[in-house]
């Protein structure tokens, strides 16, 4: 959807431009021409957020937190007095932990955590964190819960299982 305000083109269905910020909820939306499109444009990230979060303090032994990020579909938030402080998933693990040898004993997760990342909207819709996934090549996005004080995570494997839901009616079983 191009802005009337600034020619930038946004994704489709955006609330406002993301080049000047310019409302764009009274323009006129084309009619969907499928239910993929539909649900994308319409359904809300905390209707398909299954991620495990755990919650950590900034002073947690990164031991701790390898142990308890030894799953699928984790990650692991930092909030201090419902500020959002940081996020760490497998991947920082591996590439920051991992793959350097750090001592996980005498480490801190502050040192090793994504600081002030940036996070969404309890109603934001899931074509807007498909779109900073892919343009910021985020595979969790954060999302402030209604209460304003806490947070969920939608993760890359959360949308696979929405959009495998989508299509399920023409995907085809194993034999």
């Amino acid at each position: 959807m191009k802005c009337p305000f600034c020619a930038y083109d946004n994704i489709e269905g955006a609330d406002q431009c993301s080049n000047c910020g310019e409302d764009l909820t009274s323009l006129e939306r084309s009619n969907f021409e499928d239910s993929l499109e539909a649900g994308l444009q319409n359904d809300e990230l905390h209707e398909i957020a299954r991620c495990k979060v755990y919650y950590f303090k900034e002073s947690t032994p990164m031991k701790e937190v390898v142990e308890s990020l030894n799953h699928r579909n984790t990650c692991g938030l930092v909030v201090t007095e419902g500020q959002l402080k940081g996020i760490v998933t497998l991947r920082d693990l591996l590439q920051k932990i991992i793959l350097r040898d750090v001592d996980l004993e005498n480490s801190q997760l502050t040192d090793y955590m994504t600081k002030n990342p940036s996070f969404l909207k309890y109603d934001d819709k899931i074509a807007h964190a498909l779109h900073r996934m892919s343009i910021d090549r985020y595979r969790h996005i954060i999302f402030q819960n209604a209460d304003a004080k806490t947070y969920s995570v939608v993760s890359a494997e959360d949308v696979l299982a929405y959009l495998e839901t989508m299509f399920s009616d023409i995907i085809v079983p194993e034999k």
